[in-house]
């Protein structure tokens, strides 16, 4: 290299490699200090990407361990509630059968009885006050349909005003239908049939009607003005229906079963189904939140008094429409009809409509979810369906037609009791092996956590000893190249020299 006064390329060098050693230093302590190996983007553009991915895992995983526990949580609450429901049934148990033995009297057992509906209630109000954070656990699930009454619609001269509730200018055998939907989804049509009693004075055309709870409609026609004015008289017609399809139901199953519910088949996917005496058609509705079962009991089966009306009394279902109906049949169908007929036509249908929604069994459960994986996939949640959990429910109590009142009744009971535990029994297992379950997620969150906490280790955390000696590496040539550089300096007062001297 040759000596030169405009440009000190030795100093120019010596001061690049200084300012390379000191960026070295710099970069070695903020890592010493932070512990990071990958601070920014620009130290490892797709370290930094990895390791953000794995931090967001490594918080999630964490939460999802404390909703396991907390999950725990939930259900040793509703363990605990049906180990006191357990202690209900076995001293309800106790009664039915002192009660089922000859040596007391029915008053006796008026006594026993008083206890043993005090339990059933007791037993529901445990369960309907179960809750976890507000939850409640127990009481299963209920899919709230929006109640509705449809427009009314007639036939002949007849004219209905919704506003008052109120029909007019009714001529003989016109009639008026009322369909209305309850919170539970089903349907209850009335149809009025119009009729005059008597001959000669005025003719009435005029009546009014009103909701009732049950989804039936009750039809009042306007009174004789003057004895001896022809009577206005409806004859009502009943039917019940519940359609499940379409609906945001994940899944419905219609099954049939024809030896009282212990086995159970598919129906089929075309065509209309009838019930028979002893036959049951069983509709299971799967929602996001929950489960809903509801069991149609033919009640020719289950009411003597209906035992030989089998070919009137009968559920449909639809498999075109999704649909299970049934509708009531007059005993005296064909006209004219005596104002007797008439009368006991109205009776027996609204008692036979009454029989019928007695006899449709509603079982529910409420889905609970439990969310633990890092990711919205099929393996990072499920869920437990507890059922519900109601003296009702459990076939017991007033409310099931369920007492001790008798010996017979009381030997029923026994039976009742049994499938009761047998069925709490069954919600308890489900309940200890999803607890068991839980319990083994919980150890495999903790173990998926902590090696995605090592790998994200290795990858931001900076080897101390390996910087270490990077650091003393560049601290010696940043010190060799400042002594060089002192040198470097030096060269071009060494040509002046060589000039003064010329």
């Amino acid at each position: 290299m040759s000596l030169a006064i405009n440009h000190n390329m030795l100093a120019i060098n010596s001061r690049y490699s200084l300012n390379q050693s000191y960026s070295g230093i710099e970069k070695s302590t903020e890592r010493l200090s932070s512990g990071l190996r990958v601070g920014t983007a620009a130290d490892d553009a797709a370290g930094l990407a990895i390791r953000e991915i794995m931090r967001a895992d490594i918080k999630t995983l964490g939460q999802g361990l404390r909703n396991a526990n907390d999950g725990i949580s939930m259900i040793q609450t509703a363990d605990g509630a049906l180990g006191v429901i357990d202690a209900q049934l076995i001293r309800m148990k106790e009664l039915a059968e002192q009660a089922s033995t000859g040596t007391y009297t029915d008053s006796q057992r008026k006594l026993i009885n008083q206890e043993y509906q005090k339990l059933a209630l007791e037993l529901t109000r445990i369960a309907e006050s179960s809750v976890f954070n507000t939850k409640q656990l127990l009481n299963g699930y209920q899919h709230n349909f929006t109640v509705e009454h449809a427009a009314p619609t007639t036939t002949g001269t007849a004219a209905v005003d919704a506003t008052n509730k109120a029909i007019s200018t009714i001529g003989a055998t016109d009639t008026a239908t009322f369909t209305n939907r309850n919170e539970d989804g089903f349907a209850v049509t009335t149809t009025a049939t119009f009729s005059h009693k008597g001959v000669g004075g005025a003719v009435p055309t005029n009546a009014t009607y009103t909701y009732n709870a049950d989804g039936t409609t009750s039809i009042t026609p306007e009174t004789q003005p003057v004895a001896g004015d022809q009577e206005l008289v409806s004859s009502e017609v009943y039917s019940l229906s519940k359609q499940y399809e379409p609906s945001d139901a994940t899944s419905v199953r219609y099954e049939i079963s024809s030896d009282g519910g212990k086995t159970w088949k598919d129906l089929p996917t075309a065509g209309t189904v009838t019930t028979n005496a002893g036959e049951q058609l069983r509709v299971t509705a799967d929602y996001p939140k929950g489960e809903i079962t509801e069991t149609f009991v033919d009640p020719s089966s289950t009411d003597p008094a209906l035992a030989g009306d089998d070919g009137k009394i009968a559920f449909v279902y639809d498999a075109g429409t999704h649909t299970v109906s049934y509708t009531t049949v007059p005993v005296h169908g064909t006209p004219p009809l005596t104002e007797a007929q008439v009368d006991e036509n109205s009776a027996q249908a609204k008692a036979d409509l009454s029989t019928v929604q007695n006899n449709i069994k509603t079982d529910s459960a409420a889905t609970i979810k439990f969310t633990f994986g890092a990711r919205n996939e099929s393996t990072d949640h499920y869920g437990i369906k507890i059922d519900k959990v109601s003296a009702k429910s459990l076939g017991l109590g007033i409310e099931a037609g369920d007492s001790l009142l008798t010996q017979e009744s009381a030997r029923n009971a026994l039976d009742n009791l049994s499938a009761a535990i047998i069925k709490k029994d069954a919600i308890r297992a489900r309940i200890g092996s999803t607890q068991n379950r839980l319990a083994a997620t919980i150890d495999n969150i903790s173990i998926q956590r902590e090696n995605a906490q090592a790998s994200e280790s290795r990858i931001s955390d900076v080897d101390v000893a390996d910087e270490m000696v990077e650091f003393n590496r560049k601290q010696l040539m940043a010190n060799a190249a400042m002594s060089i550089l002192v040198q470097a300096n030096s060269l071009p007062e060494t040509a002046r020299k060589l000039l003064s001297q010329s």
